[in-house]
């Protein structure tokens, strides 16, 4: 019986290929003719196969399309193959991977994360069985995240409730301030390391164009290379390592908070039967959320809500 192939639904694939290997590219793809469409001091766009592919002058690749593993392979194109249950980009991988945490969270502000990964340790990774993390136990993340945080560069944006209250106060736009966190990760991390001509994947919470104006909206010049996106893109926590590292990374210092914060009630509390295991996570669960709050506001006021929970939920 024939083993069936399994079937992949990438619809991107970067890449930095040698002066060789994009020589070869461009007379493999010259010879067969496939269709031209931009030829300039900058790029070479070819379509073949109902995708688009791109080779740059600086001999980075892009194809975009459907079902592109098929193409990489067809071109002799370098990459990985990524378990079911795992995630292992198919691509060289030589970026950074940015997504936030806990922005649905009554309880804690929100942290960022962009975390940089290069061929040289993707072998390293596999032992992970890296995924997303809101598919990973947080018992497990307490073991993984450090492991991980060892291993590969990382920058994070930790927001506590009561930063997030006055950011919030100020612009009134959540996309707001995730975009303030992650410029802060993504400059930080690509000056302290010299990563400025890396690219960066974002997991999409808006268009570019909107990304490019709230930036601008905080006075920062979205066209500058430290401060820019290269790719936004929905579920990227589950197409590509880097975005779900710092996913993982991410929801780690998110959890910490979340102690911090607990050990914060639980030190101070007035009446000590009124201790609080653990504060409810998430926002689905509001009987339970509306109990700790109560025991909050009880204890020390409702002016001291803004240290424990996002002031613009509501109940």
């Amino acid at each position: 019986m024939t083993k069936k192939m399994p079937m992949y639904s990438r619809s991107i694939y970067t890449n930095k290929i040698s002066d060789k290997l994009r020589e070869t590219l461009i007379n493999n793809l010259s010879k067969k003719c496939h269709k031209l469409i931009n030829n300039d001091l900058q790029k070479i766009i070819y379509e073949i196969d109902n995708c688009k592919l791109t080779i740059f002058n600086n001999n980075s690749i892009l194809i975009q399309g459907k079902n592109i593993v098929n193409l990489v392979k067809k071109l002799n194109l370098p990459y990985v193959n990524y378990a079911d249950k795992s995630i292992s980009d198919h691509i060289a991988s030589d970026y950074i991977g940015c997504d936030e945490v806990g922005t649905g969270d009554y309880f804690g502000g929100f942290v960022c994360c962009a975390a940089y990964i290069n061929n040289s340790i993707l072998a390293k990774l596999k032992e992970f069985k890296i995924t997303d993390s809101k598919k990973i136990k947080d018992n497990d993340i307490f073991d993984i995240a450090p492991k991980l945080m060892k291993l590969v560069k990382y920058e994070c944006k930790v927001f506590y409730p009561n930063e997030y209250n006055l950011l919030y106060q100020q612009y009134h736009n959540i996309n707001i301030l995730k975009t303030y966190g992650h410029d802060v990760c993504i400059s930080c991390i690509k000056s302290k390391n010299n990563l400025t001509n890396k690219r960066v994947v974002m997991d999409e919470y808006c268009s570019k164009q909107n990304y490019d104006s709230y930036l601008d909206k905080l006075s920062i010049n979205s066209n500058d290379y430290l401060h820019k996106v290269d790719i936004f893109e929905t579920k990227a926590e589950s197409k590509y390592i880097a975005v779900a590292i710092a996913s993982i990374i991410a929801r780690y210092q998110f959890l910490l908070m979340i102690d911090n914060l607990l050990h914060l009630f639980n030190t101070n509390v007035k009446i000590n039967s009124q201790k609080i295991k653990s504060f409810q996570l998430g926002s689905t669960r509001k009987k339970i959320i509306k109990l700790n709050i109560d025991l909050i506001i009880n204890n020390f006021g409702k002016e001291e809500l803004k240290n424990y929970i996002k002031l613009n939920f509501k109940i």
